[in-house]
């Protein structure tokens, strides 16, 4: 037998489901070799028990070693499952960050958007306050002239007629 840790594809109808190296196959096949260590040659006994005892053992051996053979391939096979969800899971949890951080990029984005905008607006009420606090002093001066004016006219029309009244 080849040592190998080559994977080896045992049956097309298998394709896909999993795959065993050469060790895996070694440790496989040996649960169907005789076990030299099991004591069956005494020489005390019936060679015809012998014979029903060795076929009942080796069925027993046999059972055993199907049911353990069909355990560890359960079990490779459930592992391979559990393996892939926990990829498949992982490549949805990636593909969840990326998309975060886009949408956290964006956002980030439309913020700093929005603070100049803000900044904008702000300057711009600024100057606007700016602008009414000197139109109103404006507005007041020329309302003191007016009212100076105003004044004035009132004591020249007073004077005039004083004098013509005199």
């Amino acid at each position: 037998m080849m040592c190998s840790d080559n994977p080896v594809q045992l049956h097309p109808a298998f394709d896909g489901c999993f795959t065993f190296t050469q060790t895996d196959l070694n440790e496989v096949l040996s649960y169907f070799e005789p076990n030299p260590d099991s004591g069956l040659n005494d020489s005390n006994r019936d060679p015809s028990e012998e014979v029903n005892n060795t076929s009942n053992n080796n069925d027993d051996n046999n059972s055993n070693r199907e049911r353990k053979l069909r355990r560890m391939i359960s079990n490779r096979l459930s592992a391979r499952r559990s393996r892939l969800r926990k990829r498949r899971h992982l490549e949805n949890l990636t593909a969840q960050a990326d998309r975060l951080k886009v949408q956290n990029r964006e956002m980030k984005t439309r913020l700093e958007l929005v603070r100049c905008q803000c900044y904008v607006v702000r300057r711009e009420n600024e100057r606007l306050r700016c602008e009414s606090v000197l139109l109103k002093q404006r507005l007041s001066d020329l309302q003191q002239s007016l009212l100076a004016v105003n004044q004035l006219q009132n004591n020249r029309h007073t004077t005039v007629k004083m004098l013509r009244i005199v």
